[in-house]
C-alpha cells in the first residue's frame, strides 16, 4: 500500500496548520503516513514545535516565499526521491480532512489509473464548494463545478482539480511531475492538470472525498494582491491552454474594466493592470525555456 505524504505550504498559517494537523492524523492508526510542511515565511517561528507536537511531520525550509507551485514542487521531488511510489497529497493550511476521508482515500486507489485526483470540497457550514473544474477553450472559461454527481462513489475524469486539495500518484508519471513555477498563485492546479492530460494522464476526481476549505484564510487579507496574482495566472494559463482568440477577448474585457473602474477604484484597477503586465513577463522570460523546475 502506497505511503501518504501530506504537502501544506506554510506563508504565516501556523494557527490553521495546527488545526489541520490533527485531522490529518486522526484516520492512520497504521502510521502509514507523512507530513511535509513547506515553510514560505522563514520569519514564522510558529512552526519549529510541530516536529515534536505531532508524529510524522517534517519542515522544508526555502528562505523566501516561492509561491504555492514553486513550494509544492519541492515537496513533490523531496519525495520522489525517497518514495518513488508514493501518493503526494497537496492540502491547504486552511483547510481539514473529516474522520473516516484518509480510510475512505485508501479504497479509491484501485479505481481506475489515475494520476492526479480532486477531491470534492465543502465549506465549513456544509455548502459545496469544488466538485470539478470545467474548462471551455474557445471562450477561455475556466471554472469550478460546485453540483454534486449522481455517480458520487466513483472516479471521474475532469477538466482540473483543485490545488487545496489535491493528490499525485508519483507511480503514474513516467517523469517527475512538476508545476510551471512560472505562476505564483493561482491557476497553478488548473495548467498543470491541463500539461498533464494533454500528456495522456488521467486527471480525475473522486466526489466521495470530501475535505472541508475555510476559503481564504490568508489570501484574504491582501485583495488586491489576490486579483494581480489571479488575472495574471489566468492570462498565463490561457496564453498555454486557451484559443488565441480566448486570450485576446478576455484580455481586452480586463484592460477595459480596469481603465472604466480607475475613477472610482484606483487599487482595483491598478491590480488588474499589474496582473496583465506580470502575464506577459512571464510569457516572454520563458518562450525558449522550460517552464518546470
Amino acid at each position: 500500500m502506497p505511503i501518504f505524504y501530506f504537502v501544506v505550504v506554510n506563508y504565516w498559517c501556523g494557527e490553521a496548520i495546527a488545526q489541520l494537523l490533527p485531522s490529518l492524523a486522526q484516520d492512520c492508526p497504521d502510521q502509514n503516513y507523512q507530513i511535509l510542511i513547506v515553510n514560505n515565511s522563514p520569519e514564522d517561528r510558529s512552526l519549529d514545535s510541530f516536529p515534536t507536537e505531532f508524529a510524522h511531520c517534517t519542515i522544508l525550509e526555502t528562505g523566501e516565499n516561492l509561491g504555492f507551485g514553486r513550494a509544492c514542487n519541492r515537496a513533490i521531488a523531496w519525495v520522489a526521491d525517497r518514495d518513488p511510489g508514493a501518493i503526494v497529497w497537496l492540502i491547504n493550511p486552511d483547510a481539514w480532512l473529516p474522520a473516516g476521508t484518509l480510510a475512505a482515500a485508501r479504497s479509491l486507489l484501485s479505481q481506475a489509473n489515475w494520476a492526479i485526483l480532486g477531491t470534492a470540497i465543502d465549506q465549513p457550514d456544509g455548502r459545496p464548494e469544488f466538485r470539478g473544474g470545467r474548462f471551455d477553450r474557445r471562450s477561455g472559461l475556466i471554472e469550478p463545478s460546485a453540483q454534486d454527481s449522481p455517480t458520487a462513489a466513483k472516479v471521474q475524469p475532469t477538466d482540473w482539480v483543485s490545488g487545496c486539495s489535491l493528490l499525485i500518484n508519483l507511480a503514474a508519471f513516467r517523469e517527475l511531475p512538476q508545476f510551471d513555477h512560472r505562476f505564483f498563485l493561482y491557476y497553478e492546479d488548473f495548467e498543470f492538470c491541463r500539461c498533464y492530460a494533454r500528456q495522456g494522464y488521467l486527471v480525475a476526481i473522486a466526489p466521495s472525498l470530501r475535505v472541508i476549505h475555510a476559503t481564504s484564510t490568508v489570501t484574504g487579507r491582501q485583495p488586491e494582491r489576490k486579483l494581480r496574482w489571479s488575472i495574471g495566472g489566468y492570462l498565463l494559463a490561457l496564453s498555454i491552454h486557451g484559443s488565441r482568440w480566448a486570450l485576446i477577448y478576455r484580455l481586452a474585457r480586463i484592460v477595459i474594466s480596469a481603465i472604466a473602474q480607475w475613477p472610482q477604484h484606483p487599487a482595483r484597477s491598478c491590480a488588474k493592470l499589474q496582473g496583465v503586465a506580470d502575464a506577459w513577463q512571464s510569457w516572454r522570460s520563458t518562450r525558449n525555456g522550460s517552464a518546470r523546475r
